[in-house]
């Protein structure tokens, strides 16, 4: 049974290459990323799985998860790399601290 990854953050840097070792090794891999051009361009190189998604957004948040299970079936490892660096306090829509 092939094993089945979801990876925030993967548009770029350590998530892309997490990305990419886990579909060289046969996994089935989702990349969820902010940017649709860059997360969609991670997806078409590696024969992944493309999930638009700004995590400021819980509602977005949701949506994503809905739409990774109905998409993937399964979600064998999650693998939380996405973030962002803020350097003065600010709040999310829904109302939390970035």
């Amino acid at each position: 049974m092939q094993r089945v990854a979801l990876i925030t953050g993967a548009s770029s840097g350590i998530g892309r290459e997490t990305a990419r070792e886990l579909t060289r090794r046969g996994w089935r891999v989702g990349v969820a990323g902010r940017n649709p051009e860059r997360t969609h361009a991670t997806a078409d190189a590696l024969d992944a799985d493309a999930f638009v998604a700004d995590f400021d957004s819980l509602d977005q948040v949701r949506a994503l998860a809905t739409e990774a299970l109905d998409r993937l079936r399964r979600i064998d490892v999650l693998i939380n790399n996405a973030g962002g660096i803020v350097d003065t306090k600010q709040l999310s829509p829904d109302g939390n601290e970035l």
